[in-house]
């Protein structure tokens, strides 16, 4: 057993006391993996701490990233066209969507439309300009991953973001689970006897 002691500055309620000792006693027994990449600038669109969504693109990996080119939405249902043909031989297809604020949709149910073009249902996000502007040549347009349902994206917490002199940046985040997070809203049980 191992038996840490720290000091919370400023934290004067046993409640949240006891819920950060938990965030991180959840984080200490669960936390096991670390991704390390090199992106262009991208990266500056985070902090540190934000949680971010990783993808490979490797081709034969089921996995497709592809620029939208133009989005319409009729009856609750929004059409994209991208900038690459997506494989609709994946198993039960999916997309997601990396806005230009840096945020990400969750995993969407894709539908056929043609090769380069697929509906999702239709989302509040996409009306919002601060995350979907298409109407700027000077703002890179929101990037569409395809995948398919077995395929897995990587949910993780940006630790370190460090440019380096080539103009790209180095970025270093930890595995991101809500089970980190199930003790948020606990009262502190009273010390153990």
């Amino acid at each position: 057993m191992k038996i840490e002691n720290y000091k919370l500055d400023g934290v004067l309620n046993q409640d949240h006391a006891y819920q950060i000792g938990m965030r991180r006693l959840m984080k200490y027994l669960q936390q096991r993996v670390t991704f390390q990449t090199t992106t262009e600038l991208d990266a500056l669109c985070y902090n540190t701490g934000d949680r971010i969504v990783l993808t490979d693109d490797i081709p034969g990996n089921n996995t497709i990233s592809c620029l939208v080119e133009a989005m319409t939405t009729a009856g609750g249902v929004t059409t994209f066209t991208v900038t690459e043909p997506l494989d609709w031989s994946f198993e039960n297809p999916r997309a997601l969507i990396r806005y230009q604020d840096g945020s990400a949709s969750g995993l969407m149910v894709a539908s056929r439309v043609g090769d380069f073009q697929l509906s999702v249902p239709d989302l509040s996000e996409f009306d919002d300009p601060m995350k979907v502007d298409l109407s700027s040549a000077t703002i890179e347009p929101i990037r569409l991953v395809f995948c398919g349902s077995t395929r897995h994206v990587y949910d993780a917490i940006v630790e370190e973001i460090a440019p380096q002199s080539d103009g790209t940046c180095q970025v270093t985040a930890k595995e991101y689970l809500e089970s980190f997070y199930q003790y948020d809203d606990a009262t502190y049980p009273g010390d153990a006897a």
